[in-house]
This record gives C-alpha cells, sequence and structure tokens, in this order.
C-alpha cells in the first residue's frame, strides 16, 4: 500500500452516552421513530447517530445486538481484519468499536464510533457543487482504491461514493462494516456474523445469498465499479454517471454500459423493497407471537424514512 494522511483521533464517547443511546434506540424501535436521534446516514442495515445530538462530533453506527459478548468481540475482530486489509488501498477513518448491554441485559449492542464529518468533506455532498468532469481526482482515487484491492484479491472495497469523504486532496473511507473478504482461490470469505445471528430467520437465506452475490462481483473489476457508478445514480447525481463510466472504463477491458448500471439499480432497488417487505412480516410475528423487541430499524435507504 501507500501511506496517506490519516484524519483526527476518535472523539471520546462515554459509556453513560453509549447507554443512553441504546436506550433511545431502543424507545425509537418501539416507535418506529428516530425521535430525537440525530441520523447521519441510512445503511441497508443500521443508521449512523450523530453524539451529542445537539452538535455532534462524533457518529456511532449501531451494529444489530447479539445474544453473548463473545459473539459480538468475533464480529469486531473480523470486521477488523477487513479493516486493516482495505487501509493497503485507501485511508481508513479512524474507527472505535465498542460494546454496551441492552437494557434488560439480555443481548450485547455494538457500536462503530468514528469522527463526525463537517458534510462538505462528504464525497455525496462534494460532487453536487461541482462540473462532471473525465479523470476527476476523486472519481479517480475511488477507481483506483477499488481496482487495488480487486487485484491484489484478498479484500474488496464497498466503493459507493456514499462511503467517502475527501480531505486535502485525499480519499478517507469512512465505511468498514460490509466486509468483502476473499479465500485464496478467489471465493467470498463470507461471514455474515452479527447480522445473520439477529436477523430473522425467515430473512436470512435471502439475504445471505445476495450478500454473497453481491461478495462475489465486487471481487471482480467491472462487478467492483459497476457497484461504485450505480451509487451516483442513487444520490440523484446521474448528470456525472457518463464522466465516471469514461473515468472508470479507461481501466477496464470490458467497458461497463450505461444501461448495466441502470438495470441493476432497478434490480437492487427492487430487492431491497422485498426484503424490507419481509422484514416487516417478519418484524410484526416478532412482537406479537414471541412477544420481543425486533431489534432493526427497517429504513428506506432511498428516501431515509422508517418503515
Amino acid at each position: 500500500g501507500h501511506s496517506v494522511p490519516m484524519p483526527a483521533t476518535v472523539p471520546t464517547v462515554t459509556d453513560a452516552q453509549l447507554l443512553e443511546l441504546e436506550d433511545q434506540v431502543r424507545q425509537g424501535l418501539e416507535e418506529r421513530s428516530f425521535g430525537d436521534l440525530q441520523v447521519m446516514g441510512f445503511g441497508e442495515l443500521g443508521v449512523a447517530i450523530g453524539l451529542p445530538a445537539d452538535a455532534p462530533v462524533a457518529v456511532a453506527k449501531r451494529m444489530p445486538a447479539l445474544p453473548t459478548r463473545r459473539e459480538m468481540e468475533e464480529w469486531f475482530a473480523y470486521l477488523d481484519r477487513y479493516e486493516a486489509l482495505v487501509a493497503e488501498h485507501v485511508a481508513v477513518a479512524p474507527t472505535e468499536k465498542r460494546t454496551v448491554p441492552t437494557d434488560d441485559g439480555s443481548r450485547w449492542a455494538g457500536f462503530m464510533i468514528q469522527p463526525c464529518y463537517d458534510r462538505s468533506v462528504l464525497v455525496e455532498h462534494v460532487l453536487p457543487d461541482i462540473e462532471p468532469t473525465i479523470d476527476h481526482p476523486i472519481v479517480v482515487a475511488i477507481r483506483d482504491a477499488a481496482l487495488s484491492a480487486v487485484a491484489d484479491g484478498r479484500c474488496a472495497i464497498d466503493a459507493q461514493f456514499t462511503n467517502f469523504v475527501w480531505i486535502d486532496e485525499t480519499l478517507i473511507s469512512i465505511d468498514c462494516g460490509s466486509p468483502f473478504l476473499y479465500h485464496p482461490d478467489g471465493s467470498p470469505d463470507y461471514e455474515i456474523g452479527a447480522y445473520a445471528s439477529s436477523m430473522p430467520s425467515l430473512l436470512r437465506p435471502v439475504v445471505v445469498k445476495m450478500a454473497e452475490r453481491v461478495a462475489a462481483q465486487c471481487g471482480t473489476p467491472n462487478g467492483t465499479l459497476e457497484l461504485a457508478a450505480l451509487s451516483i445514480v442513487r444520490i440523484g447525481q446521474e448528470r456525472w454517471l457518463d464522466a465516471v463510466l469514461d473515468t472508470f472504463n479507461a481501466k477496464l477491458d470490458e467497458p461497463i454500459q450505461r444501461a448495466d448500471v441502470t438495470a441493476r439499480f432497478d434490480k437492487l432497488h427492487g430487492e431491497m423493497q422485498n426484503i424490507k417487505r419481509l422484514g416487516r412480516l417478519q418484524r410484526t410475528w416478532v412482537e406479537r407471537v414471541r412477544r420481543r423487541r425486533y431489534d432493526f430499524f427497517i429504513t428506506d435507504s432511498f428516501t431515509g424514512e422508517v418503515l
């Protein structure tokens, strides 16, 4: 890898703050609302919450809760392994992994804590303010990091434009929560870890299959860059798509076509809708039949609403 300037350290977040946050999350899950939580971003499987809410200096990404602390620590160790490999190809935001007991002590909630970056350095907010150009340094940096990881073969970077900040002409990844690791033969070394064990049994095979397919695609030059290009459309910056594809295709044997990206976007959107539908069915069952709390916010990551 190459040496890159690292961003600031992780701001201090106390256990008391995390326990209070976990309490607010629990309330939010019951009320189907984010309440007073300062939500900074949405992933497919979780939300990023700003701390403190009135003037965030840190962002806490909550993992689904697990039955034992050991399971959460094993999941974190897996994420650490992934993060170390990603850091060989692109700077990674400093990240602290913490665990607190849930309100009734029956499970353990994991949080990934990072500095809260100003909106002005988030790539998804930088691009709307500039004219699309071929070989823009941000697009080149994302392309080169993604291809470097694929060429090395041990990990893939989730190169969606929403996963990066741009500081002092340096690209920094803020997402190491969805790990793509590979065995020496190239097959995904996929543990859905924290997600699988807390995932509804009905959903698990669907999600695992989808995750394995995404991991397999991300292990190829075209697959990894197609996902990145798709994210440009997803953040409403389709005007960038041609410049992005020209920049990506300069390094690909087989060019990515615009139609490939829009087709994959539609397919992903459809799959996510199905997963959310299944999730809502499962939530009803968990709450009404098993009388237990459902441990996920079901959000539409395309619109940001709680479902």
